[in-house]
């Protein structure tokens, strides 16, 4: 018997499940739409993959030498089979979460606990990194670095910027997303394929630096070399938020990830290619001494260097 004016509740989900949203004619979940698609999911991943590490990467690489770039392919198959597994997984349950959802899902509170535990941490750890290589590439432009609270400072509000699009939310975070993916993705591209023009192999330096067997050289270096990949479950883990979640998340992690993975490979076997070893190994800013080494002059403390028409 039902009373009028009044609706049907609905039966309540069994114990120690989570209902996921049906999907909606168009591929939306959910009460409202979601506020972005693949281009900005894909830009996501590639944003979040290519961090401000890369801009120190050549320079953490080169004492381990060219063996380095072995590691790096190695660990990019490794990194698009992680792709795959993600898309997967958020195939079978796009909500927002990412590996915290899975493991939850599969394993229970404790270990979906765990996994959202051990994912802040390494987030928030590797804002040190981000600091690091941000301020090295403004002493290039503007010197910092030389005093300590000029570079903390420094530090600070490059670190809250980013941090203040999230709290505008998630349309606004797309959208810087986006702006700040190209604007990284200009300098990077211009010494990954420039640099080629430029490429010298005598600046190279020995394959094996380590003075050990190859294969140790490898294993060392792969393991640094583990943090370049973090942000492959950046799409994942914004699932509820991405259009036809089921779809496009998986084509995002796919792309984003081996997008990243050549302008890796290409930016840092530049960049050996125009900076001398020795000098890589001390560089705080390894793409502004390629930029450097292919068209003269000095980025840094220093007049700019003239046109050859005013010359």
């Amino acid at each position: 018997m039902h009373v009028t004016g009044t609706a049907e509740r609905p039966a309540p989900a069994p114990s120690g499940t989570h209902p996921v949203p049906a999907e909606d004619p168009n591929g939306d979940t959910g009460r409202h739409a979601r506020r972005f698609g693949l281009p900005v999911a894909t830009a996501l991943v590639m944003g979040n993959i290519i961090g401000g590490g890369i801009f120190l990467l050549p320079a953490s690489v080169a004492p381990y030498g060219t063996v380095s770039l072995v590691a790096f392919a190695v660990l990019t198959v490794g990194a698009i089979a992680l792709a795959l597994v993600f898309g997967r997984l958020a195939h079978r349950d796009p909500r927002t979460g990412g590996p915290y959802v899975y493991a939850r899902e599969a394993f229970g509170d404790f270990a979906g606990f765990l996994a959202a535990w051990a994912y802040w941490i390494t987030t928030w750890v590797s804002n040190a990194a981000l600091a690091v290589a941000a301020v090295g590439y403004l002493d290039v432009l503007i010197p910092v670095a030389g005093h300590r609270w000029s570079a903390c400072l420094a530090a600070l509000v490059l670190q809250w910027l980013p941090a203040l699009a999230n709290f505008a939310g998630t349309r606004y975070v797309g959208a810087v997303q986006i702006v700040s993916t190209v604007l990284k993705f200009v300098p990077l591209l211009l010494v990954a394929v420039g640099g080629l023009f430029f490429f010298d192999p005598a600046k190279l330096g020995p394959f094996n630096a380590t003075g050990g067997g190859a294969v140790g050289a490898v294993s060392a270096c792969a393991a640094l070399l583990l943090f370049s990949y973090l942000g492959v479950e950046s799409a994942a883990v914004s699932a509820g938020e991405v259009r036809d979640a089921r779809r496009n998340v998986g084509r995002a992690t796919v792309i984003g990830t081996a997008g990243a993975a050549l302008v890796y490979l290409l930016g840092t076997l530049s960049v050996f290619g125009t900076v001398g070893h020795e000098r890589l190994v001390t560089s705080t800013a390894p793409f502004s001494d390629a930029v450097n080494a292919m068209f003269g002059g000095s980025w840094a403390a220093g007049p700019w260097p003239s046109p050859p028409w005013c010359r």
